[in-house]
């Protein structure tokens, strides 16, 4: 699940950071600005609504909100730990592509400490949790994202002096497996939210027209028909090859792109994964139209 990047290696999706001065924060309707004044050698900051509009210094950018330090590994002098969420495209771009300076803020999300117990207790529908088992090899003792306390940073500041560490990378099935989870939590799209999805639909058509039976299975007193749940795998690996096609396919010819290959293996490449995707699909038609169980997998 893990790797070891490169010390030069450049900051990517999935990387997880660690340094004292990463927050969690966010605002509420009580927060203000600022206005930084001079005070016995000194720097403090007063609400700038009580500054006269004369005296206010143009061009400061503080303001008084709030971080969330809801668990001890988030008081202060404590290291926080974060993941990033901005994908490698954006990343490259952002930290100068073909020699520009680092600039923009990328996205992370908060990394809770916890248990080993507690991560595996993470459940796979859990759209807004995302577990990081512990690693020995790699001396890591593991931790949950927290997909809700997202947080944005300034870019420079995670390239400069005062550099977050950077505690391990994902390896790319790993990565794979961020995304779906940050696709589902942000958007509720993607196949995470496709098989929550076609478990309904196989209950509903188990219950076909009968209500009570439709509350049997919605309080987990019934299961639906074996055929159904079938027809609903089926949903689920059709609309699993279309996502890989969109992200991981499609991720090869940009990088064909970027790498100025104009060979036909893109084309390929994608034309097999379409002739794929047409196999799945019309295994699905057939199985919701007949209510068969029909086998297949996504190939990703």
């Amino acid at each position: 699940m893990y790797r070891t990047p490169a010390p030069d290696e450049r900051l990517g999706f999935g990387d997880v950071l660690e340094a004292d001065w990463l927050f969690d924060l966010y605002l509420r309707h009580d927060a203000v600005a600022l206005e930084p004044r001079d005070k016995g050698g000194g720097t403090i900051y007063i609400p700038r609504a009580v500054v006269p509009r004369r005296d206010r210094e143009p061009g400061k950018d503080v303001i008084a909100s709030h971080a969330d330090f809801g668990d001890a590994a988030l008081g202060f002098g404590n290291p926080r730990r974060a993941i990033v969420l901005t994908d490698d495209c954006e990343m490259e771009s952002l930290q100068g592509r073909g020699g520009g300076r680092p600039r923009g803020r990328i996205a992370l999300a908060a990394v809770k400490r916890a248990s080993a117990a507690e991560i595996a207790d993470v459940r796979p529908g859990n759209f807004g949790l995302f577990a990081l088992p512990p690693n020995e090899t790699i001396g890591f003792d593991g931790g949950i994202v927290e997909l809700q306390r997202a947080f944005s940073v300034y870019l420079p500041s995670l390239l400069g002096d005062n550099r977050p560490a950077r505690l391990l990378a994902l390896n790319p099935d790993a990565q794979g497996q961020l995304a779906l989870r940050w696709c589902a939590h942000a958007t509720r799209h993607g196949p995470m939210v496709a098989a929550d999805g076609a478990g309904k639909l196989a209950g509903i058509m188990s219950a076909a027209g009968r209500d009570d039976v439709l509350v049997e299975i919605k309080e987990r007193r019934q299961q639906p028909d074996e055929v159904h749940l079938a027809a609903a795998r089926q949903v689920t690996a059709t609309l699993a090859q279309a996502w890989a096609i969109e992200g991981r396919v499609l991720d090869q010819v940009s990088d064909a792109w970027e790498n100025d290959d104009s060979t036909d293996a893109s084309r390929a490449i994608v034309l097999k994964q379409f002739e794929r995707l047409r196999e799945l699909a019309n295994s699905t038609i057939d199985a919701l139209s007949l209510g068969a169980p029909v086998g297949g997998a996504t190939e990703t």
